[in-house]
């Protein structure tokens, strides 16, 4: 194959820390997912025509209806913690740390 994957670079666009060894893994899996579109793209289509699917299950579709949904309080009767009529969530992101609504700054630990 040519170029490297350059896992580090997506790892950082996606805001992962990875290890050498979890890098280098996951270029070794993404390079073989490579080589494999690109057996796919050598054969021979022309004339083919496009599908989603290898074959075209029948799909149960449902009307559009709107239905009745749940209430606030029952909605967040099992949850652990939360803000108002929100459920309350633990940040992931060490930037996203920062209230972003006054009401939340109050109710802070």
């Amino acid at each position: 194959m040519g170029a490297r994957f350059d896992v580090r670079k997506v790892a950082q666009l996606a805001c992962l820390g990875l290890t050498e060894s979890e890098e280098e893994r996951l270029r070794r899996e993404f390079e073989a997912i490579l080589e494999f579109v690109a057996k796919v793209q050598a054969l021979p289509l022309e004339g083919v025509p496009a599908s989603v699917h290898s074959v075209a299950p029948p799909l149960p579709w449902e009307a559009d209806e709107p239905r009745p949904g749940l209430h606030t309080e029952q909605a967040l009767a099992g949850a652990p913690d939360r803000i108002a009529e929100f459920f309350k969530v633990p940040p992931i992101l060490a930037h996203a740390a920062a209230p972003r609504r006054p009401e939340e700054a109050e109710t802070r630990e």
